[in-house]
């Protein structure tokens, strides 16, 4: 569970401020920015929350992915975007996993991955459109 805990502190210290050069960039930006905060919180939550009653924080996390997936991205944006989108498919299944009492070195790896796929997302983010 510390695990979630960190992935919780990265996604927030990664993803904070979203500052580009291009207007383009500054509009994915400001528009996927809400989803991101939104994202961070619930994985603040649903990582304080016990094994058993985890249910309703991921189904909430299952939301937020599926409203940032449904949103219109500017074409230069998309391979960004699906960082993000990698980022939060690995936490939720990390979460799954940890609920369905799987080895802890699976739920580890969901954990890196999501943690690898928001630092590629936060590099890639300030070239947006260039």
């Amino acid at each position: 569970m510390k695990k979630l805990i960190s992935l919780t502190l990265v996604l927030v210290f990664l993803l904070s401020g979203c500052v580009t050069k291009q207007q383009t960039a500054k509009s994915y930006n400001d528009k996927v920015h809400p989803y991101v905060l939104r994202f961070a919180d619930a994985v603040a939550l649903a990582s304080s929350t016990s094994r058993g009653a985890l249910s309703g924080p991921v189904q909430e996390l299952q939301k937020i992915k599926r409203e940032t997936d449904a949103l219109s991205i500017p074409e230069c944006a998309v391979l960004v975007h699906q960082l993000f989108l990698d980022a939060m498919d690995s936490t939720i299944s990390g979460f799954l996993s940890y609920m369905s009492n799987d080895d802890e070195s699976i739920v580890a790896a969901y954990i890196a991955a999501a943690t690898q796929s928001l630092k590629e997302y936060n590099v890639a983010r300030e070239y947006i459109c260039e």
